[in-house]
């Protein structure tokens, strides 16, 4: 494990093997795009946010969801601290609608695995926004993700795992 000095700050990055070029590839787990206090909706972070001086990510990232539980049993598990109706956040006419909404499209994912009418990641660089109106917005790492697809890395380490897997 060693520490990178990033565009947006100091990370904790394994490396994973090298590149045809001979450089380092690195893993870097548990980079924060969003926070938020307890029981409040997380916002998501900006460049201006992340300060180069401090580390910014873990050196162990959190699993989630339970990998040793049928899907299913996740919904009933974790995912309870994330159910709105669990929340203590006021529902105010502001928020009334964006509370329906993420209800329903909560019950539509579970169910089916994608929401109709909002983005998929691969598909449009974009993510669903629940605010006071319910918006796409670019997401923060997109450029970083594609580059990572595009270099064929993913691909490799994909396949590496399903021959590997037991």
């Amino acid at each position: 494990m060693e520490i990178l000095q990033t565009e947006i700050g100091r990370v904790y990055a394994d490396i994973v093997g090298k590149t045809e070029a001979d450089r380092s590839v690195y893993s870097i787990l548990s980079v924060p795009y969003a926070q938020g206090k307890r029981f409040e909706y997380a916002k998501i972070l900006d460049k201006k946010d992340y300060s180069p001086e401090t580390i910014i990510n873990r050196t162990e990232t959190l699993c989630f969801p339970q990998r040793k539980y049928p899907l299913f049993l996740n919904v009933f598990m974790k995912h309870h601290m994330l159910r709105i109706d669990k929340m203590n956040i006021p529902v105010t006419d502001e928020n009334k609608a964006a509370v329906s909404t993420i209800q329903k499209d909560w019950i539509q994912f579970i169910k089916f695995g994608k929401i109709d009418g909002r983005p998929l990641f691969n598909g449009t660089g974009e993510i669903t926004e629940y605010d006071k109106e319910i918006k796409n917005i670019p997401f923060p790492h997109k450029n970083l993700i594609h580059h990572i697809q595009k270099s064929g890395i993913a691909d490799k380490l994909r396949k590496e795992y399903i021959q590997n897997r037991r």
